[in-house]
């Protein structure tokens, strides 16, 4: 019986798992007048596509990304034109001075003492010409965006794709009567000294659980497994 719960939850939870993207980037200037406008019927208009779960079971989940649309927000720093990139589902990885780049992320229940690992199969991408801008990090809901000033990290020194790695893991959590990690996926790189954006239209990553990891294991009555 255990057992069987194990893959109902597996099954159900993964059917949740679905990231939005369209077939072409748009580019989207704050100094139009429709701006606004623009990027809220854009928003609007995404349709559920992006993230398929190829196979699934009690050792591995193997899924599928596919990223068609992302917004090129344009934005003016010393004079110079730079660009934020956003993808709908994804949400900025908020580290102040590198580049403003989107990740995807979500939670995986994991058994008790298991490890949470994972590797990309297979990728398709595409490299554009563009100067991405650095983000401001972390701000406020009291302080006014504008007031805050773009500032570039030792990243733009550096001949090398941001981020280094295409996915990761975070460190597992309990929540409630479950124990999970987050898994993050990372497909758009930049390398600022080259110029180059790397889009991965297509990601097949494997998620699995081997190994063991001693922390935050939960104590007896907790429920084993299951994807959130």
């Amino acid at each position: 019986m255990k057992k069987l719960s194990f893959f109902s939850l597996f099954f159900a939870a993964t059917l949740l798992i679905l990231f939005s993207c369209k077939e072409e980037s748009l580019n989207l200037s704050p100094e139009n007048s429709a701006w606004n406008g623009q990027t809220r019927a854009a928003i609007e208009s995404l349709n559920a596509n992006g993230m398929r779960v190829l196979s699934s079971s009690e050792s591995s989940l193997v899924l599928e990304l596919e990223v068609g649309n992302y917004a090129k927000n344009a934005v003016s720093i010393e004079g110079k034109d730079y660009f934020s990139i956003t993808a709908r589902d994804a949400h900025s990885m908020l580290q102040k001075g590198n580049p403003d780049l989107p990740e995807y992320a979500y939670s995986v229940a994991i058994p008790p003492t298991a490890a949470c690992n994972v590797r990309v199969v297979d990728t398709e991408y595409e490299d554009i010409s563009l100067t991405v801008a650095p983000s401001k990090g972390s701000i406020p809901s009291l302080t006014d965006p504008s007031s805050v000033p773009y500032t570039f990290s030792e990243v733009y020194e550096k001949d090398a794709f941001y981020p280094a790695k295409l996915a990761s893991t975070d460190a597992p959590f309990l929540m409630r009567d479950v124990r999970g990690s987050v898994v993050r996926l990372h497909p758009f790189q930049y390398n600022p000294v080259t110029g180059i954006l790397r889009v991965y239209k297509k990601m097949e990553v494997e998620v699995s659980f081997s190994g063991t990891d001693s922390r935050n294991v939960p104590t007896s009555g907790i429920r084993q497994s299951g994807i959130r």
